[in-house]
Formats: C-alpha cells, structure tokens, sequence
C-alpha cells in the first residue's frame, strides 16, 4: 500500500531537514580554545565557544528526533501520539513534522520537567 501524499510530502520534508543538520558546519571551526593575553577576549571566546556547542547539541537532539519521525513513517506509526496513541493534530506536525506528541501530552511533559527542575533549584 502507498503512503497517502501527505505522509510522502512530510517523509521528503523530513529527509531534506536531516540532510540540513547533517551537513557540516562553521560553527564546528569556532569551537576550537584559543588562548588569548586579554581576559575580556577569553571570556568573549569562551561564551562564544559554549553558545556554539548548544547549537551543535541542540542540531544534534532534533536529528534524532528527525530520525525516529523517519522510523515512525517506515513503521506506520507516524502521526500518533507516543504518550496517548491519539492522532497528532495537521497544525502540529506542518510546524513539528518530527513530533513525538500531541499538544496535551506536550504540555504536560514540559509542565512535569519544569516542577523536577524547581525541586532540583530548591535542593
């Protein structure tokens, strides 16, 4: 059976997104540590450095989650919630073809990690 025409249209679109975070990038040369004599350039160079490795980190994550939308695809499980097994609304995966959830589930996820994170700022 052929994948129905939206389902081809997000598998390309997801295939040309992965091949975008794939591709090598400038930002890798900026991470090397240089040594500078002025303190202000070091620290220049060292928040540019950490902003740069959270922008290969975050490529990285959304790789991943590119990847496993690609599996989901292959497996016919795309389009469904991982938490609730509901169909992920049309608005939501045009915006976040690589979307594991659907907004409710979403929601709650992030409202659960940012309570662990104020338990763990309290300790």
């Amino acid at each position: 059976m052929q994948p129905n025409p939206i389902i081809r249209s997000r598998k390309r679109s997801l295939q040309c997104k992965l091949n975008e975070l794939l591709q090598p990038s400038a930002e890798r040369e900026c991470i090397k540590v240089e040594n500078f004599a002025d303190p202000l350039d070091q620290l220049t160079s060292a928040a540019t450095r950490e902003l740069i490795l959270h922008i290969v980190d975050q490529n990285s994550r959304v790789a991943s989650e590119v990847r496993s939308a690609l599996a989901r695809i292959n497996e016919g499980t795309y389009g469904l919630c991982v938490s609730c097994d509901r169909p992920i609304a049309a608005k939501r995966l045009d915006a976040v073809p690589w979307a594991l959830r659907c907004v409710s589930c979403q929601v709650r996820r992030e409202d659960k990690q940012v309570d662990s994170e104020d338990f763990v700022d309290a300790a």
